[in-house]
């Protein structure tokens, strides 16, 4: 597993190699929801895909990206909102083997 840095801003964009994969990052709060964006080697994986706490993005299986992106609440069970990203709410970055390992 491995932690993806944030900023406690509502919306911020950043570039991140995740397993040899070349990606694209946008964050979003959008109201009261957090919302994600992905491109993995220039190929859109998910658009405003809302944000909760430890469900995978992208939710359904796909090839165009190896593993998953899960938000975690380091104090309790709520989902995420920006003001406190990098610290309560950290973003982790799930192997496809880690991700099997959570399902057997």
């Amino acid at each position: 597993m491995h932690t993806i840095p944030l900023q406690p801003v509502p919306n911020q964009s950043f570039s991140v190699v995740l397993d040899d994969q070349n990606c694209r990052i946008n964050i979003r709060q959008m109201g009261s929801a957090l919302f994600l964006s992905l491109t993995a080697d220039d190929v859109d994986v998910c658009k405003t895909h809302i944000c909760q706490n430890r469900e995978q993005i992208p939710a359904w299986n796909t090839n165009l990206f190896k593993g998953k992106l899960v938000f975690a609440d380091q104090d309790g069970k709520n989902h995420p909102e920006y003001s406190e990203l990098g610290t309560r709410y950290v973003l982790c970055y799930l192997t496809e083997e880690e991700c099997n390992q959570l399902t057997a």
